[in-house]
């Protein structure tokens, strides 16, 4: 991976260098490919099916998350084994993913509603991480169609995405195509990742762990922790719990803690603590008010009422750096923290 490459190039070379960091996600030994299965070599029951070079690496001895994994998983199984053909939507390749038509208000939130099947261009925003140079390489966890992974190699980070649902990433792998960004995906679980310790410089995740149960969400931060070289970055987008919109939402449902795939809200005296436990630091910065998802890039795509929203988001986000306080009732808060030697 090197600068001054075509992207076409470059997407090649991370495809192949993706392909040789992947380890067994249960005890992190080595891997054996055969044929369209790589099989773990310290424990033979340890199988990851390849569907149409797509890896899977979804496990089949615990609970998945989200009823989508169990299908990719089988389906995945199916299609390494000759059984079935990895089916890819109809598509001309020039306009909008029709997968990111059909899911934009999930991927972008609440804002994009409207915007469901009528999108002429992506939605990708700007992320707030640095391009530092050419050794950096970013893991965006839960990635979906590829958003935030698309983000980051706009930005000049070389990054891989992964998500638990191959359709998902089959729809990345065709958009990275169609815009000629330097990034690869594979399919996953954020809570057991293919990868030996130190991997990544950077690991970036939105609008993902927000729905694992807490338990699970320490398990996944632990393992973002895991994944990180020494003095590597970790940004995950969290919701607060007392933001107007989160409350809102926490008093529609009558302060039920959440099941399946419901989001879970965070004070942000748990998110600190959460964090700095697993980390040993934590920082909270503000990413939005009037609820998740909502972006400055986000304007051009949105009608009047909407863009209002945002700009009085934006407002207020530029408030905390003379009002810290406020960052306390936003209802977007990144937590930032960064792998140290003694942790």
């Amino acid at each position: 991976m090197t600068n001054g490459s075509a992207p076409g190039t470059e997407i090649e070379m991370l495809d192949k260098w993706l392909m040789n960091q992947f380890v067994c996600p249960v005890d992190h030994s080595q891997l054996n490919r055969q044929e369209n299965w790589f099989i773990c070599t310290r424990d033979s029951r340890h199988r990851f099916p390849i569907a149409d070079e797509i890896p899977v690496f979804l496990r089949s001895d615990i609970e998945h998350n989200q009823w989508w994994s169990e299908i990719s998983l089988k389906s995945a199984q199916r299609i390494a084994d000759g059984l079935e053909i990895l089916e890819e939507p109809k598509w001309d390749g020039v306009s909008v993913h029709p997968h990111v038509q059909s899911i934009i208000d999930s991927t972008g939130g609440h804002l994009y509603r409207d915007c469901k099947g009528r999108l002429e261009e992506y939605p990708i925003p700007s992320i707030r991480v640095e391009a530092t140079g050419e050794n950096q390489i970013l893991l965006d966890g839960g990635c979906n169609w590829g958003r935030w992974t698309f983000a980051a190699a706009r930005a000049g980070i070389k990054s891989v995405g992964v998500d638990p649902s191959l359709g998902a990433v089959v729809a990345a792998r065709q958009i990275r195509q169609q815009l000629n960004l330097p990034c690869t995906f594979f399919v996953g679980d954020c809570r057991w990742l293919p990868f030996a310790e130190g991997t990544f410089s950077n690991v970036f995740s939105y609008s993902v762990v927000q729905h694992f149960s807490k338990p699970n969400a320490r398990v996944t931060i632990d393992e973002f922790r895991r994944l990180l070289r020494m003095d590597g970055e970790c940004m995950v987008q969290m919701p607060n719990a007392l933001g107007i919109r989160s409350l809102y939402h926490l008093l529609r449902r009558r302060f039920h803690a959440g099941k399946n795939f419901d989001v879970r809200y965070y004070t942000p005296w748990e998110l600190r603590a959460m964090f700095r436990e697993i980390f040993g630091n934590s920082k909270l910065t503000v990413d939005g008010f009037f609820g998740l998802g909502i972006q400055a890039d986000d304007l051009r795509f949105m009608p009047l009422w909407n863009r209002l929203i945002i700009h009085a988001s934006e407002a207020l986000r530029a408030a905390t750096a003379i009002l810290p306080p406020l960052k306390n009732v936003a209802d977007s808060l990144y937590v930032n923290c960064t792998r140290k030697p003694d942790n």
